[in-house]
């Protein structure tokens, strides 16, 4: 575990005012390829998968986040991100009239939920699911860094014990991870993209499934610009529809680093009960 980050207030505003929305570029959207790609080894598939997606160290967006909770309730915001490849991330969700509604950031060590309206931050040392009592839940970074950049980190796949899955529509690596968990990432045999992954526990329980609804090109890199997060066990879905992206940003360090405001609780996520996905 890494020492405690810090960072100044200035330091933030810094970074999150080159964030700002804008009016969005439009990318060109992936197209199909000419030739059919070749998809017979997991060797292939991580091949395709690290030539789409792997050239990317960081990344920088806005756009629009949508918490779905049943079938008829909709919570949408605003997000300004910013990340950096195996497991960095910052994400910050407004709403209008709210300065901001939630902060989740990772330095590669350890999580940090803040919540302003509450004056409180959560603590999450592994980095996984927030989890409460009466349903309480908040996404795991590990998630949307998978969601954003499908593959966290290039040299780890390539590495890792895998192998092939096949349905009619899609052609699965099947991925073994540190701990036990597993990864299995649908690539589209039509174009060799990523269609979906599935992200499941040691014992084989589906934690999360990612949809990649839509994709665009910059820079020879890939990037998936609307995405659907479905978490399972818990009857909640996160549409990510990111606009403008900036790949390869020099980011300072200190942008992954949080120290809690003055007055605020610390609280351990795994041990609390919060819904902030209804506030």
């Amino acid at each position: 575990m890494r020492s405690q980050p810090c960072f100044s207030a200035c330091i933030i505003a810094l970074v999150f005012g080159v964030l700002q929305v804008a009016c969005a570029t439009r990318k060109p959207f992936v197209s199909p390829t000419p030739e059919k790609p070749t998809i017979e080894t997991p060797e292939d598939a991580k091949q395709l998968l690290i030539r789409s997606y792997g050239r990317m160290r960081s990344l920088k967006a806005s756009g629009e986040i949508e918490v779905r909770l049943g079938e008829n309730e909709r919570k949408p915001a605003t997000f300004v991100l910013m990340l950096e490849r195996p497991d960095k991330l910052r994400l910050r969700a407004y709403r209008p009239l709210v300065p901001f509604i939630f902060e989740l950031v990772s330095d590669g060590a350890a999580c940090w939920l803040y919540i302003p309206s509450e004056k409180t931050a959560y603590l999450n040392e592994d980095c996984d699911l927030s989890k409460g009592a009466d349903g309480g839940i908040a996404i795991s970074a590990e998630t949307i860094i998978a969601a954003l950049a499908v593959i966290a980190d290039p040299e780890k796949l390539s590495d890792a014990p895998s192998q092939i899955e096949r349905e009619d529509d899609a052609v699965g690596l099947q991925l073994i991870e540190e701990g036990g968990a597993e990864r299995t990432i649908w690539l589209d045999p039509q174009t060799g993209l990523a269609a979906r992954q599935l992200l499941a526990d040691r014992e084989g329980v589906a934690q999360a499934e990612i949809v990649y609804r839509k994709q665009a090109l910059e820079k020879e890199t890939v990037i998936p610009v609307d995405i659907e997060i479905v978490l399972p066990q818990r009857h909640v879905s996160i549409v990510l529809r990111t606009s403008d992206p900036q790949v390869d940003p020099e980011i300072p360090a200190a942008a992954f680093e949080f120290l809690p405001p003055v007055n605020t609780r610390i609280l351990a996520s795994k041990d609390v009960a919060q819904d902030w996905f209804r506030k």
